[in-house]
C-alpha cells in the first residue's frame, strides 16, 4: 500500500458506511480506529442515559457497602453486585461487567432444588462480579442470559451517575 494505510468503519450489514483518512503507519490507523471506536461508544452511553435506556446505578446499601445495579430500559434489575468498600469500587466493578460480560462463557447458571435458577457474571480471575435475579425456570435464566450478555456487547448501557 505504499506506506499509506485506512481503515473501513463497516454497518452490521457488512456495508462499509465510511473510510478514514490515510496513515503513514499501520499503528497510526489502529489508533485512529480505536479513537472512533470509544467515540462511538461514549455515543451510544449518552443515547441511553438520554432515553431512559439500559444503565448502572451505584448505591450505598444499609450495611454500608456500596452495591451497584444493571437496570434494562423498563427498569428491572438484571445484575446485581455484591458489595464493595466504596462507590469507586462499585463503579469499577462496572467496568468490569462491560469487560467480561459480552462473553457468554463467563456466565455460569444454577438451578435450585425447586427448578428456579440464577446465574451469576465472573471475571477472568473466576471472581463473581454480579448475579441475576431468580428466574422460574433454567430456561427463563438462559434467555435472561443471553439477553444481559447481549445488552453489554450492544454497548447500549448509561454509565452510573
Amino acid at each position: 500500500m505504499n506506506g499509506e494505510w485506512y481503515f473501513n468503519i463497516v454497518a452490521g450489514n457488512g456495508a462499509i458506511v465510511g473510510t478514514s483518512e490515510t496513515y503513514d503507519s499501520k499503528s497510526n490507523a489502529q489508533r485512529g480506529a480505536d479513537a472512533v471506536k470509544k467515540l462511538v461508544v461514549k455515543q451510544l452511553r449518552v443515547e441511553a442515559a438520554e432515553t431512559g435506556g439500559a444503565h448502572f446505578s451505584v448505591f450505598q446499601g444499609r450495611d454500608g457497602d456500596a452495591y451497584f445495579n444493571l437496570r434494562a430500559a423498563n427498569g428491572e434489575i438484571v445484575l446485581q453486585s455484591e458489595g464493595y468498600e466504596d462507590a469507586s469500587g462499585a463503579e469499577g466493578a462496572t467496568e468490569s461487567v462491560r469487560e467480561n460480560g459480552r462473553d457468554e462463557a463467563s456466565y455460569e447458571l444454577f438451578e435450585l432444588d425447586n427448578g428456579q435458577a440464577y446465574f451469576v457474571l465472573a471475571a477472568k480471575n473466576g471472581e463473581t462480579i454480579a448475579r441475576s435475579e431468580i428466574y422460574a425456570s433454567v430456561s427463563n435464566a438462559q434467555r435472561g442470559l443471553e439477553t444481559v450478555a447481549g445488552l453489554i456487547a450492544s454497548e447500549k448501557v448509561a454509565d452510573a451517575e
